[in-house]
């Protein structure tokens, strides 16, 4: 039966998860069921193609491989020029991993084109040559599969390569490397490194592992000798060697030198060699390791081990084969193994207290011998041992069943048996057994957090996973060799899939800034909560905890107090503001503990909890606290204990709103008593919500409340309304719904059943409250009669959510806004648009004549959604809002505007953009348009347009003050000096200081006279505009232009009709010249770089700044050998001759900026990609630039990444730096950004604060000092702190950009923020 075209299976969705479970000889047949499932199965046919095991895939017709090509993402056993030749199509473009073995040089090239193809996509790379008869390789390492194609913006993913039998130079080492910046793991076995006299020595700051024989690693290079290839990973953390040679004892040394100097991360070890050099390597070169891995062990190599034991977290030996945690069979220990005494093996757990993993699955333990040491290694999560004794499967079985059967036991001790025991097997008989097995599930059972173990080949290791479950559940391991889905995901699932067992560990989840928590009374829930609460303390900022206890009891669960505050070694406090706590116990004394706990804490709501009063009880004065929600006798009647306490109101001494309710234990309402000590303890309180039923409420309104300004009702009466009315002298704000408890989409649900009230009575409320600013009820229906015979008299109101009868549709309730909006905005009628308002008597006109009457009214609800809106000052700035800008590339119906209106609105018109037709200058064409400050316009070669642009321009010359005039291309338009020259009679000067030019003609008189007309021009930029001599020619200096663009030919170059190079440059015209921009197209400069440094002498003596625009060698040459003692730089790109060139100005260098390519490149919302067509730069030239530029202010560098550690390793001598716009690396997300401004906000407070607080002596310390206090301050070694840290030494910094917005901290003491715009920049 087909499937219908809606069904489940026939989703692309549901059919790409489908596909990753199945085999390709299952896909074979699943993308044959039909069209829908071709696609997703068909890809999972072609994904790896393996030569060794498909040989026939020689023969795929080439038609077959050019459809589906694009679908294979791995290609393994490349080993012959046949399996080239099927793959040469340019659709097999996507690889995710390649094997390969580069056949001889005839056939490089077809592997080239595969490298290159793929080189974008290829992440794990597997290459290799054939070895000739004499020994050696004749290939050298193809470079294509790093070295991306032209075109190509995107950096090199690999991160797994492995090399074997190649040959390349050192520097072409070092090149690989630099292409590859994410790789992160390193196999090199008989690679020819050949030494060049000058080495780059080029450092890799992500990649950790390393592996490859010993000499390749320590003496890499053929001729001539050089250093160790670990000069390139500083940052190495994992080294696997081999070598079938025995070392000296000077080698070793030699080694250890190498390590110490290059890799002082390296922490992990892998040794596959002899007894003798494990244990010389061990105990000789390396230092304080954490895991260690050999091929084999002996007494001197256990040893050799224990020197580590004070690190030691991981033990592993090499096992026989890749499978042999899943053999079938139990096979024969390997004889050729040394002779290890069982006492050797014991010393291992024995003496490394923080061993973690165990693994010597090769070697045997007798249970005698563990029994009488003691194993000091109580972390220990993975075992992989045997046990002689355990040989058959049965056995093996019994031994972990018993192990879950104790561990359980000792966690839970009632319930049913996990693993369905029979029930005449008690633990008493378990634990006076002697059997084998037995004794080795109590060995295991002794380690609390053991959780994955395995005994012997023959069985499937077992798991324990935690759980707040019943019972823990347990797992068996196996093999799979595609996993879809990572570790976490089968953890949860409770299935994992892995090629070798592994143990799973928690994430640690430390930065939740709001929790909500249902305390359980399960075994072991509450010590997980108490963790969570602990490591996210320092910052949380809203916290919901209750308890979970049946109707009508007393909690027995106490509050976590030790949970809410942050650890010692943390420094920060608490930032909780808003505590929610429900069916919770603590005394007095804690709850005094947990407001001084929470300094920062504004809202606190209690509900249920137990209040123990103690003998000794001194309430704590929480003077922050601003808002409390309690019951009622929660807060005056609290305790339970036998010692009576004062209420809870004598900790909120500055307490403003308090929401109360009442409960069902309450029999009496003591409003005396409340009075008189709300009065007593809480002076300040001026807003209340009460939840209760009228006669509480009217009763609280009256006795216990006075001169209240805020008032929130569950209900509404004519009892209440008159109890409200008693504050009618100084109440402001009446809801009878908490609004900031509730979404404004939710108010149209609100239907609650009220008691009846008249509309008389509702109207009393705003005609007697004059000072009312917040009126909201939205469960009452008000007549517009009533309302217009009441004469409210709450002028001062704001916030307005009512109902009017009425105004029953969302249409009518739409046109009463509308209306209400047009009236506010214009003064009389005649002024707004026809049809906008009118003195009618509709239902919609009546409601928003009424709300005109309140001027300062920004918030309405009248039954459909709230419109927020500031009105003050609309009236008159309205119209000149919306004529302000005129953008007719946005605007395209701008063209159809009556022209009257045109007439009316003209002058409010301030900006005109993208004039390009007829048809704009025409609706353009009005006397009223005559105030323009900016305008862009592009100039059309037909004469009507040139007419009705020279009108337009005309009439603006006066005010315009920005203009970007351009013409069309092969148009050879002469410039329209309409544009800036005044009418005659007008006493005005031109106001024009910003002019861009492009693409037209014009004499140097010409320009001479454009200069001369524009007396305040500041700024000029030139772009393809055609400069003629004329016979006599006198330039005119502008003094007044200190801003100059133009092309590098424009500046020093020939005039259009020049024969040779001796006529002036345009630099004459500008002797105050402070700013040159330039732009460059050719590869190279075209023009004597010597000329050109001597007509900027000579005219420009005041150039301080350039902007320069073209590639890395002009950019150099123009600074290292034109420009001279520049204190501001502006470029492009980035290279290590433009950074050699910069250094050249590094005596008077303020600023250097980098050219964005959008104006609000830094406010995204996302942290941008880095730019990868710019050139690489390594680490320590960018550190070049603070480090020698001492009089820096403003670096912005943002398309290349820093890293922390090249940074901590030089002295940045730029104190005085005040913007930073950079980027490192590892700081890639949002919330480490914004962790690291919060940090350098914190430490920056700090500082001052300490700073105040010394004498003049030490406020006036060195730099050197206050680096000293900023060490005190952070202990800390993450990325997040460590950037902070760099941050706070700058006493100046005022702009910090790390990736995702703009920190600013202003100087004269105000509060930090982030930046709502960008710093000045070019785009």
């Amino acid at each position: 039966m087909p499937f219908a075209k809606d069904h489940p299976l026939l989703l692309p969705e549901v059919c790409l998860h489908i596909s990753r479970f199945v085999t390709p000889k299952d896909a074979i047949l699943y993308a044959r069921v039909c069209k829908a499932w071709s696609d997703a199965f068909t890809s999972v046919v072609w994904h790896t193609v393996d030569f060794d095991a498909q040989e026939r895939f020689i023969n795929v017709d080439p038609s077959t491989v050019k459809k589906h090509g694009h679908r294979i993402r791995n290609i393994k056993g490349i080993n012959d020029i046949r399996h080239l030749m099927v793959l040469q199509h340019p659709s097999i473009c996507k690889l995710s991993a390649l094997s390969i073995v580069m056949p001889a040089k005839a056939s490089q090239a077809y592997c080239g084109d595969l490298l290159r193809q793929n080189a974008a996509s290829i992440t794990f790379l597997d290459i290799s040559a054939v070895i000739q008869e004499d020994g050696l390789s004749s290939l050298a390492f193809p470079f294509d599969v790093v070295f991306l194609p032209p075109g190509i913006q995107s950096a090199s993913r690999l991160t797994v390569l492995k090399i074997r039998d190649l040959s390349m130079t050192r520097n072409g080492f070092a090149s690989l490397l630099r292409k590859c910046p994410s790789l992160k793991i390193l196999h090199m076995y008989d690679v020819k490194l050949w030494s060049t006299s000058h080495i780059n020595a080029f450092r890799h700051n992500m990649l950790t592992e390393l592996e490859g024989p010993l000499k390749q690693v320590f003496r890499p290079n053929l001729e001539p000798l050089g250093p160790s290839i670990l000069v390139h990973f500083p940052c190495l953390r994992s080294l696997y060697v081999s070598c079938a040679e025995t070392p000296s004892a000077r080698r070793s040394i030699y080694m250890r030198d190498q390590i110490t100097r290059f890799c002082p991360l390296l922490s992990q070890v892998g040794l596959e060699m002899s007894v003798s050099f494990s244990t010389s390597l061990l105990s000789q070169t390396f230092q304080s390791l954490t895991s260690i891995t050999v091929s084999k062990l002996s007494g001197s190599v256990i040893t050799a081990i224990l020197s580590h034991r004070e690190t030691l977290t991981d033990i592993s030996t090499l096992i026989p084969s890749y499978g042999y945690y899943t053999l079938k069979d139990v096979p024969e220990l390997d004889t050729e193994q040394p002779t290890v005494f069982g006492w050797e093996l014991q010393l291992i757990p024995q003496t490394c207290h923080l061993l973690k993993v165990l693994e010597l699955p090769t070697y045997e333990m007798d249970v005698d011998d563990i029994e009488k040491t003691r194993w000091t290694c109580t972390k220990l999560e993975e075992l992989y041992v045997r046990i002689r004794g355990l040989d058959t499967e049965e056995q093996i079985d019994r031994a972990t069943d018993l192990w879950v059967y104790f561990r359980t036991m000792s966690q839970h001790s009632d319930g049913p048996h996990p693993l369905g025991a029979s029930d005449d097997v008690t633990v008493k008989a378990l634990c006076q057994e002697n059997s084998i097995e037995t004794r080795v599930a109590r060995h295991l059972a002794s380690f609390e957090k053991l959780t994955l173990v395995w005994l012997a080949p023959c069985h499937s290791p077992r798991i324990i996973l935690s759980s707040y479950q019943s019972w823990p559940f347990i797992v068996a391991v196996s093999s799979l060799s595609r996993t879809p889905y990572p570790a976490h995901e089968f953890a949860r699932r409770g299935t994992i899939l892995s090629p070798r067992p592994f143990a799973l560990r928690q994430r640690t989840v430390c930065k939740l800034s709001s929790l909500s928590v249902l305390l359980l009374s399960r075994h072991g829930f509450q010590e997980h909560c108490g963790d969570l609460l602990r490591q996210n303390a320092a910052t949380l900022t809203t916290l919901d905890i209750r308890a979970k206890v049946l109707d009508g009891e007393i909690s027995q669960e106490s509050f976590p107090l030790d949970a809410i505050s942050p650890p010692m070694e943390n420094r920060a406090t608490s930032r909780l503001t808003i505590l929610k706590i429900g069916h919770l116990s603590l005394t007095r004394n804690g709850f005094s503990s947990l407001l001084r706990m929470c300094p920062a804490l504004k809202r606190l709501s209690m509900n249920d909890v137990a209040l123990l009063t103690t003998p000794c009880f001194e309430p704590y004065q929480h003077m922050g606290l601003m808002e409390l929600d309690a019951p009622i006798d929660q807060v005056f009647i609290p305790d339970t204990g036998l010692f009576g306490g004062p209420s809870i109101l004598a900790h909120f001494p500055r307490l403003q709103a308090f929401n109360t309710r009442l409960t069902e234990r309450l029999s009496h309402v003591p409003y005396g008593d409340m009075r008189d000590q709300i009065k007593r303890y809480c002076p300040f309180l001026e807003g209340v919500g009460i939840d209760t039923p009228e006669i509480v409420s009217t009763s609280l309104l009256t006795d216990t409340f006075q001169t209240l300004t805020c008032i929130t009702v569950r209900e509404l009466s004519s009892n209440v309304i008159l109890a409200i009315l008693a504050h009618q002298g100084t109440l402001e704000s009446l809801s009878t719904v908490r609004l900031q408890d509730y979404d404004e989409e939710q108010f149209l649900q609100l239907r609650v059943e009220q008691p009846s009230v008249t509309g008389q009575e509702l109207q009393l409320i705003p005609h007697r409250c004059a000072r009312l600013t917040t009126l909201a009820l939205p469960q009452f229906e008000m007549g517009i009669e009533e309302v217009e015979k009441a004469g409210w008299s709450c002028t001062d109101l704001t916030d307005l959510y009512i109902r009017i009868r009425e105004l029953n549709t969302p249409m009518k309730i739409d046109r009463a806004i509308k209306f209400w909006v047009y009236w506010r905005i214009f003064e009389h009628p005649s002024s707004a648009p026809i049809g906008a308002i009118s003195y009618g008597n509709s239902i919609e006109e009546r409601v928003a004549r009424h709300l005109a009457r309140f001027q300062r009214l920004q918030k309405v609800w009248l039954g459909r959604f709230i419109l927020r809106t500031s009105l003050q000052g609309l009236e008159r700035t309205f119209s000149s809002v919306v004529w302000h800008s005129i953008d007719f590339k946005a605007q395209k119906k701008f063209t159809d505007v009556d022209p009257a209106a045109v007439r009316k609105h003209g002058h409010h018109i301030r900006v005109i953009k993208d004039v390009k037709k007829g048809s704009h200058l025409q609706v353009l064409h009005n006397p009223s348009v005559c105030r323009l400050s900016k305008l862009s316009i592009l100039v059309s070669p037909e004469a009507s347009f040139q007419a009705y642009c020279g009108d337009f321009l005309r009439q603006n010359a006066a005010s315009v003050t920005e203009l970007c005039i351009e013409a069309r291309r092969e148009s050879s338009l002469v410039f329209p000096f309409d544009a800036v020259c005044i009418p005659i009679g007008s006493q005005a000067t031109s106001k024009l200081s910003d002019l861009m030019i492009r693409r037209f003609q014009m004499t140097r008189d010409g320009l001479s006279s454009l200069l001369k007309m524009c007396p305040v021009l500041k700024s000029l930029c030139m772009t393809e505009v055609t400069l003629f001599n004329t016979s006599c020619y006198e330039p005119y200096q502008h003094t007044g232009l200190v801003e100059v663009g133009a092309s590098l030919e424009q500046l020093f170059g020939l005039n259009a009709d020049s024969t040779s190079s001796t006529d002036l440059s345009i630099l004459v015209h500008f002797p105050r010249l402070e700013l040159i921009r330039i732009w460059c197209s050719t590869a190279s400069p075209v023009l004597p770089l010597s000329d050109m440094k001597t007509k900027v002498a000579q005219f420009c003596p005041r150039l301080s700044s350039v902007d320069l625009h073209g590639s890395s060698v002009v950019i150099t040459s123009l600074l290292a050998q034109v420009f001279r003692w520049l204190s501001w730089i502006d470029v492009d790109t980035l290279s290590s001759g433009v950074i050699m060139a910069i250094l050249g100005h590094q005596a008077t260098l303020q600023g250097l900026r980098m050219a964005i390519p959008f104006r609000d490149y830094y406010q995204q919302d996302e942290v941008p990609e880095l730019d990868q067509r710019q050139p690489t730069v390594s680490g320590w030239e960018l550190q070049l630039i603070p480090q020698t530029c001492s009089r820096l202010v403003c670096m912005y560098i943002p398309f290349y990444e820093m890293d922390i550690d090249v940074i901590e390793t030089t002295r940045w001598t730029c104190i005085e730096l005040e913007d930073l716009f950079i980027r490192i690396r590892g700081l890639d997300t949002k919330d480490k950004i914004g962790r690291v401004m919060q940090l350098w906000v914190d430490y920056r407070k700090s500082l001052e604060e300490e700073r105040g607080s010394c004498s003049e002596e030490c406020t006036s310390s060195t730099s050197m000092d206050v680096d000293v206090d900023v060490e005190s301050l952070l202990l800390g070694n993450s990325i997040e702190e460590r950037v902070a840290r760099l941050l706070v030494r700058f006493q100046g910094l005022r702009r910090v950009w790390l990736g995702h917005k703009i920190m600013y901290i202003d100087q004269n003491g105000g509060t930090p923020r982030w930046s709502g715009s960008s710093p000045p920049a070019l785009y």
